[in-house]
């Protein structure tokens, strides 16, 4: 028993790791939409936007790609001539409230996911070291397996939340396509389904750990039942 919770908690914190790891990735690429202009491509970030200059040329990332801050073209935008503000792709760099809110949302999710990360090695090792006095150890264990659990819950909750949010934004009219007349479709990036692989790993964490925590729960819930019999008999 001892060696398959020892197992499941090890596999739920490998998950939850690669999850953080993904979600970091995510947010620091500006690939979460993606858009061909004539001989450019467009990459839309959660806060930094990208332009892929002469995409049909073998250039290296350096000499073609031009990358702005959406905070920092928000803080110059009355600055910009007025024919550049006036073009259909300009708006997509700015810095929406929903950018934002999918970011402090990933931030919540990694948070969380770090707090669970280190539950999970405490939980490891009072599992195999034995932190807790004998009497409560079986307690002590169901009580660091359920944390962690919890945890790992939260983590996943809030990191299917932000792709929750950005798929309801990105999918509207205004967001989604580019130009009144010629309408030109953005495409979800990378970074999108980066984030939706990160939720997953999150989502395989989340099993492991409530397994885990079930047959804790089960193993004191039985030895309490026997103690309790035992008790009776002696009366």
């Amino acid at each position: 028993m001892e060696v398959h919770r020892t197992a499941l908690i090890t596999l739920s914190i490998a998950f939850e790791f690669a999850g953080i790891c993904l979600t970091i990735y995510a947010i620091l690429s500006s690939s979460w939409q993606i858009v061909d202009l004539d001989n450019s491509m467009h990459e839309h970030g959660l806060w930094l936007d990208c332009i892929l200059q002469n995409k049909n040329r073998n250039f290296t990332f350096s000499e073609f790609t031009r990358c702005y801050y959406k905070f920092d073209f928000d803080r110059n935008y009355g600055n910009f001539d007025p024919e550049y503000l006036a073009s259909a792709e300009v708006g997509r760099h700015r810095f929406f409230g929903w950018h934002k809110a999918v970011i402090i949302i990933l931030c919540i999710s990694l948070c969380t996911g770090i707090f669970s990360i280190l539950n999970g090695v405490l939980n490891l090792v009072v599992l195999c070291i034995g932190l807790c006095l004998p009497r409560l150890s079986e307690l002590c264990s169901l009580a660091f397996t359920l944390m962690f659990a919890v945890t790992v819950l939260l983590t996943t909750i809030f990191s299917c939340a932000s792709e929750i949010v950005f798929y309801w934004f990105a999918s509207k009219p205004q967001n989604k396509f580019i130009g009144n007349i010629d309408k030109i479709e953005q495409k979800y990036g990378f970074a999108f389904y980066l984030q939706l692989l990160a939720f997953l790993m999150n989502l395989l964490a989340l099993i492991f750990s409530l397994v885990a925590a079930g047959r804790v729960y089960y193993q004191w819930k039985h030895r309490r039942r026997s103690s309790t019999q035992r008790i009776y008999l002696r009366y």
